[in-house]
């Protein structure tokens, strides 16, 4: 174990604090311009943002001529980067990352503690000492001072963000551990044994018009709800489109999260997307969160010269490799009282982030989440994109915000997430274990009485357009839904009360219908066999009435669906896709295909997150659309 860090006073003590501005120290080192010194002054009059931080985030002074220009302002010495310190253990991580603080090394009987900030450091001072005991303040860069953190807490950081979630209210305390795989095999043994048991019985009869009338009652659900929501979208007026949001008097930090695994031929797409945002660079900070393994991804970006507002943060290994405990990773990290979540393939509308903070500024502090609508880039490329495109124009544009209107609780998009950071943390962030982690935060919000509110502002991103990885994802999100209506139906009396009753039927409404549906859809296809002639209706012993019923239904749905796609596609501003709008029918017996996967997954691999690929179309992308509403 190396010493500790003893500074070295001959080059880094500031013997007396220099009475003078910042910007004057800058210019006579020589760190900055007079030109770049006047640009941030100016920003400076709107942001009302420290001067340092202004020059640091638009490239404008190098950060370590700032951090000394500051301690020649301070009096007080910059650390010592040339050794290692002595290993610091905390009990407490946490505070030291969301202080962006560090115990750096003892100056005698002094702990040196080293932040960029020293205003926080003396608001702070009590705390500190009662950590630690004497301490003196000494400067650092937040480069420095957050590499030295992942570097010590790592491993506790990884423990934290795989369990931040209490076990209660998480997918981990449902029990599925390795140890159980013969258990799994074993029931998904019984169950196949069930089915043909039945049959050799000649129990099949009432077994089909069982779920028959399962179908039946869930198309009364869905189509309830759709016909609401088709309502809702009618009766809602025609938003002006401002060239711009104007920003508030006080101009709040934004931090965004981007998870990232394995997107060498995306990344630096995403960079240039992301330079698009029109915020100020001050108040803007981008944390790509990569898996410390992930060297093809790492590689890619030590290609590109990122901004200054925009850094790496290395997840240590964990038990699991997930998306939501990578943003667990890298949450207390992020200095932002709004915090983010795009995805690897996103492009963001310019202008996103000023109507996000507008947005905030005027609803009420309940309102916790703003969810983005998502639309697709390359609904061209193939049949299988356009129905993508499709699908999503009616869940964002339509589904959603009528969810949002009649105020049940909303299961969120996992990109264009905007949250009240206190809210996030004080529901212990994202449950590591679920791989919908963004449906559940939704649910978890709406029992502890918060509220969600979707954002006009869209995000667009690259449409899965080959069937096995369209299987693969659309597999994975129904088996999330599985596992969050699992964990919060674990109670249900419990989950009523938190709710309300209408939210809870809220709930029942939007899961059950999209968990069994795709699964009794062969039954669906069952009953057009017996309604076109194919079959004898006396071979399944469906009751004429039964029958009849279900053909109004599906005549209901089929002209509700109809309906919802012509008007989401229309306000997305995909014309082109119109035709396209029947041709839906022969792309959901994919989900079917995906939720018989997801409910194998459920029982033998419930963790495991099936990676989707990224960066198949990027170069033959058709011009975005242009948004009508």
């Amino acid at each position: 174990m190396s010493a500790p860090l003893q500074p070295k006073s001959s080059n880094i003590q500031a013997l007396k604090p220099v009475a003078k501005p910042l910007g004057q120290i800058l210019l006579a080192n020589g760190g900055v311009s007079h030109n770049g010194l006047s640009l941030a002054l100016n920003q400076q009059k709107t942001t009302k943002g420290p001067l340092g931080e202004i020059l640091i985030a638009h490239s404008l002074s190098p950060e370590i001529s700032v951090i000394k220009a500051l301690a020649a302002q301070s009096g007080k010495a910059v650390a010592d980067n040339s050794n290692s310190a002595k290993p610091f253990e905390s009990d407490d991580p946490i505070y030291w990352i969301t202080q962006a603080m560090m115990p750096w090394g003892k100056d005698g009987g002094h702990w040196q503690v080293a932040t960029s900030d020293q205003s926080r450091f003396e608001k702070q001072r009590r705390a500190i000492e009662d950590k630690l005991g004497p301490a003196s303040m000494v400067w650092a860069s937040h480069a420095q001072i957050q590499a030295r953190q992942q570097k010590l807490f790592g491993a506790q950081l990884a423990r934290h963000a795989e369990a931040c979630v209490p076990t209660e209210k998480s997918c981990r305390g449902l029990r599925f551990t390795s140890s159980h795989k013969a258990l799994r095999w074993a029931v998904m043994a019984g169950l196949a044994a069930a089915v043909i048991l039945l049959i050799l019985l000649k129990a099949a009869h009432p077994l089909f018009i069982l779920c028959l009338l399962l179908v039946m009652c869930n198309l009364i659900v869905s189509t309830l709800l759709k016909a609401m929501a088709l309502l809702f979208a009618l009766q809602s007026p025609q938003p002006s489109k401002k060239p711009f949001e104007e920003l508030p008097d006080v101009v709040p930090k934004v931090s965004i999260l981007i998870p990232l695994y394995r997107e060498k031929n995306i990344a630096a797409q995403l960079v240039a997307n992301l330079e698009k945002l029109n915020y100020p660079r001050s108040h803007l900070e981008v944390i790509l969160v990569l898996e410390s393994h992930d060297t093809q991804t790492r590689a890619c970006l030590e290609a590109i010269e990122l901004p200054k507002w925009m850094r790496v943060i290395h997840a240590a290994p964990g038990t699991i490799k997930t998306k939501p405990r990578a943003l667990n990773y890298a949450l207390p990290f992020c200095s932002g009282e709004i915090i983010g979540v795009l995805d690897a393939e996103d492009a963001p509308e310019p202008d996103q982030l000023r109507a996000v903070v507008t947005r905030f500024s005027s609803v009420s502090a309940k309102t916790v989440c703003l969810q983005g609508r998502l639309d697709y880039y390359n609904p061209q490329s193939n049949w299988l994109a356009r129905c993508f495109t499709m699908e999503y124009a009616s869940w964002f544009r339509i589904m959603l915000p009528a969810l949002a209107q009649i105020g049940f609780a909303i299961p969120l998009g996992g990109t264009t997430l905007y949250f009240r950071r206190s809210a996030l943390v004080e529901l212990g962030g994202w449950d590591a274990h679920n791989v919908t982690e963004d449906a559940d935060l939704g649910i978890r919000l709406a029992r502890a009485g918060y509220r969600c509110a979707m954002l006009k502002t869209t995000t667009f991103e690259e449409a899965n357009n080959t069937p096995l990885s369209w299987v693969q994802q659309r597999s994975r999100w129904i088996k999330g839904y599985f596992m969050t209506y699992a964990v919060h139906m674990r109670s249900p009396k419990t989950l009523r009360h938190d709710l309300g009753l209408w939210q809870f039927c809220g709930f029942q409404a939007v899961f059950l219908p999209s968990l069994l549906m795709p699964l009794l859809a062969p039954v669906s296809w069952s009953f057009w066999l017996i309604a076109l002639g194919l079959v004898p209706q006396e071979s399944f012993g469906v009751p004429a009435p039964v029958l009849i019923g279900l053909i109004c239904l599906y005549a209901m749905a089929f002209t509700l669906d109809l309906l919802i796609s012509a008007l989401g596609v229309f306000k997305a501003g995909h014309l082109r896709l119109l035709p396209w709008i029947p041709s839906q029918y022969f792309y959901y017996p994919l989900a079917t295909l995906a939720a018989f996967k997801a409910l194998f997954e459920v029982i033998i691999a419930p963790f495991y997150w099936d990676k989707t690929s990224h960066g198949n179309t990027l170069k033959r992308d058709p011009k975005q659309p242009r948004t009508l509403v």
